[in-house]
Order: structure tokens, then sequence, then C-alpha cells
């Protein structure tokens, strides 16, 4: 028998959309599950005077992962439990594609100089339409620069300015199932929550106070230089989950530790936490919005507002150097 992680399930979910229209993520849903998707809906219709028996049932929320913060800013599972790896393969077989290498020490490992690495930047609906055109500025100067040293010999390359990449641009409504694939694909991280939940790669993180002013083929590129290079010299694996933070993720797990009242309202699912406490992101917090600004937000008629200690915030803001922003824009990973 396979792996039980290796195993085709069943999803229960509603994936109708506010107009009335199935969303693409249904695809995601029925390639990642195997057995596909039923409709909530579908269900109750069926169950009127009717019960119905499951070998196995785990239930959850979604909500993008904004009630399960934890004080280190972890997934639940994603270390201790190996989450992340299982997810990962997982999502390899579901698409037919071949499994990845496994590196248990390095990233050098069993790497081949003479091949150029890939690269993938992963379409985000937040992206401008100067954001692309910028973005594919940074991938054009990138392809043409391997493509011109790409018949460089592993001596002759240890020359190189900069090491050969390959850089792709992709959406996931896109992609297709193959029957067979031989080469292999890196699976999109975009949250800093999943990086560090992750402890074979290393993240990288856009210049969190120029994120909001849109982004720049200059930084792309360096990001991205930056990261082909910290492959080729070889990290260390695993990669400590502190240093696979950004700024603002450090702000907010080194305040958790500094401030126990502020953790336990936005860690602790109880009757005494109000719902907006734990559905919030840490951006939100950082920039004190919604009900973590000083004159919180109506809801019901009433105003809802946290106390937060501004003091410690300001002097984390400016240990980290975060600039404060009234509106927040999150980071990005490329």
């Amino acid at each position: 028998f396979q792996p039980k992680h290796l195993q085709p399930f069943r999803i229960l979910l509603h994936t109708m959309s506010d107009n009335g229209k199935y969303s693409f993520s249904q695809n995601v849903y029925n390639v990642f599950a195997g057995l596909g998707t039923m409709n909530a809906s579908i269900l109750e219709k069926m169950s009127a005077g009717r019960w119905f028996a499951f070998q196995e049932i785990v239930m959850g929320s979604g909500n993008m992962c904004q009630r399960c913060l934890q004080s280190n800013l972890q997934l639940p599972g994603g270390i201790e439990l190996n989450g992340s790896m299982l997810f990962r393969d997982r999502m390899y077989k579901q698409h037919d594609l071949s499994p990845p290498t496994i590196r248990k020490n390095h990233s050098f490992e069993r790497q081949h100089l003479r091949r150029p690495l890939k690269a993938y930047v992963i379409h985000n609906k937040r992206f401008t339409d100067d954001d692309k055109i910028e973005i594919q500025a940074a991938i054009d100067e990138i392809n043409k620069y391997t493509a011109v040293n790409k018949n460089q010999t592993t001596e002759n390359g240890e020359n190189l300015r900069w090491p050969l990449v390959h850089v792709s641009y992709i959406s996931y409504p896109l992609i297709a199932a193959r029957e067979e694939a031989k080469s292999q694909f890196s699976t999109p991280i975009i949250q800093s929550k999943t990086i560090i939940s992750t402890p074979y790669i290393k993240g990288l993180y856009y210049p969190i106070n120029e994120r909001p002013l849109g982004i720049k083929r200059k930084i792309v590129i360096q990001l991205i230089r930056k990261a082909t290079q910290l492959i080729l010299n070889g990290f260390t694996i695993p990669v400590h989950p502190r240093e696979n933070l950004a700024s603002d993720g450090q702000l907010f797990t080194e305040m958790c530790e500094l401030d126990q009242q502020f953790c336990m309202a936005v860690t602790e699912r109880s009757e005494k936490n109000s719902f907006w406490c734990i559905d919030t992101w840490p951006e939100e917090i950082i920039n004190e919005n919604g009900p973590w600004s000083s004159k919180g937000i109506i809801d019901g008629g009433r105003t809802v507002m946290y106390p937060c200690n501004r003091t410690l915030l300001n002097q984390l803001r400016r240990k980290y150097s975060i600039d404060y922003h009234v509106k927040t824009m999150s980071n990005k990973t490329l």
C-alpha cells in the first residue's frame, strides 16, 4: 500500500464563488485529492433522514491561515510532523512529476554545475501591470545572460560573474497535469509561514519598505541571483526557522516573546478572545490597522479596538527597520 499521505481521498467543501460560478481552485482541489470534490450543498440535500459513515475525516477551516497563528508563525505540524515535506511529495505525485532530489545536509548535494538552475516566478493577482512589466524585464535580462554563457564548462563557469539560471513566469490556471514529466518542478512558496515551516528551503524576501513602491526589475534580478548563489554555495539543511523569517515575522515573534498578554490574544482560541483578535495578519498588527489602530473599527454598531503595547511595537519597528504604513502591503517572496 502507498503511504497514507499519498493515498487518494475526497474533499467536501464549498466551492461556489459569490457570482454563482465555480472558481478555478476547484480544479486544484480535484487534482490534489485524487478522488475529486463534493460540494457541501449536495451532501446537505442527500443528508435528509440519513446518516453517513466515514472511515476517517479531517475537519478544518480556510480563511488564508489567518486563524492558525502560532507565536513562532509556523504552520502547525509543518516541522514537527514533517507536514511540509509530505505536502510537497503529494503535489509531485498528483501532477505526475518526477520526485524531487532529496538533500539532507546542504543544498549543494547532487547539483550539476554544467546545467543552469531553473527558477519560477509565480503569477499573483496582486501584481499590477507595471509590476509584470518589471518582472518580465528582469526575466529577459537573466535569461539572455544564461543563453550567452550556457556553453561554458564547469572550469570556465567559475569565472562567470553570475551563476547561470533560466527563469520562467507561470500562472497556475495554465498548468495542466501531465501524464509523464522528466523535469522537476519547484512548488511555489508565497507565504512566510510556509517558508519557516519548511526546513529544507531558504527564504529571501523583497525589501519590505520598497514593496509598497511597486516591484522593480533591479531588485528582482538581485533576489534571483542571490538565491542562485545561495544554492550553489550550499546552505546548511535543516534551516533554523528563525533564519527564514522576514523582518515583519521577526518583529511579530519577538513581540510575542516580550508581551505574553498580546501573544495570548492573537494565538489562543477561547471565548475570552474576540474573533477579530485571531482573524488577522501580522502586517495588520505591525502597521496598526483595523482593530489594532488607535481608533479601532466599527462592527455591528460598536467599536472594536484591541490594546497594544505601542511603545514596544515602535521599538521593534526601529530595530527591524520597518517603516510605518497606514495601508499595509504584504511581503512577496520571489
